[in-house]
């Protein structure tokens, strides 16, 4: 009876999950809403709890593989990351991002947007919002959105890749992988002319995500992560 109960109301927090994750999609898509960034990352967290409790909850109705849930749920959420990060950097007209952009591509676009939005000199961009955000001439808002933003937006990687993947627990695996993938997404962005393409994103969004990295890596984290998120489970 209570395996029953367990089977049961882990259905439950899927269907719970499935259905926020539908409604997610179609604020997503819907031409009179436009989400901003905090509604994204709320909506897609209580995902994830559901998704975790319901993965708890069957844990405790099988016999073998405990395991299984939490690994799927894992990657589910890493698949919504990626989702998240995509929308976020190339398609957010929040952020004013558009990779449609690409298709009004011409010379005179072109040299406007290497003009105001390509930065390949280190720390330019960092200089100038600390500069003016301590002069009181840019808010807070925007500072953070730029500073602390691109410090956070790519330390889930560190807690995705490492648990997903056995070869990203060595940091120069991971360091290498990151690199790669900032340095994907701002070249993407120069090509479709969508967001900014600088070289300080480079910088924030990598030392962030290497940040975390040594900070999850540290070994009574990485035993508490670990019993979290993957109870049950050998190294």
């Amino acid at each position: 009876m209570k395996k029953k109960f367990h089977l049961a109301a882990s259905i439950s927090m899927y269907l719970l999950a499935a259905s926020l994750t539908g409604y997610y999609f179609i604020l997503e898509f819907s031409k009179n809403f436009m989400m901003q960034p905090g509604d994204r990352v709320g909506i897609l967290l209580f995902i994830c709890l559901f998704m975790y409790v319901g993965g708890w909850l069957l844990s405790k109705y099988i016999s073998v593989n405990k395991e299984m849930p939490f690994r799927v749920n894992l990657f589910i959420w890493f698949i919504l990351y990626i989702i998240l990060l995509s929308t976020l950097t190339l398609f957010d007209s929040y952020f004013h991002r558009n990779i449609l952009n690409f298709f009004n591509w011409n010379s005179e676009v072109f040299k406007n947007y290497t003009a105001h939005s390509l930065n390949l000199v280190p720390f330019k961009t960092i200089c100038y919002y600390f500069i003016n955000f301590a002069g009181g001439s840019i808010s807070f808002p925007i500072f953070w959105y730029n500073i602390a933003g691109n410090l956070i937006a790519l330390t889930p990687f560190a807690f995705f890749l490492p648990m997903l993947f056995k070869k990203q627990e060595k940091f120069k695996n991971f360091a290498a992988v990151i690199l790669m993938i900032v340095t994907s997404i701002e070249l993407l962005q120069f090509i479709t002319l969508s967001g900014t393409c600088d070289i300080d994103d480079v910088i924030l969004n990598s030392a962030g995500a290497y940040i975390v990295f040594g900070i999850l890596h540290i070994k009574p984290v990485k035993t508490l992560i670990r019993n979290i998120f993957l109870p049950g489970c050998s190294e």
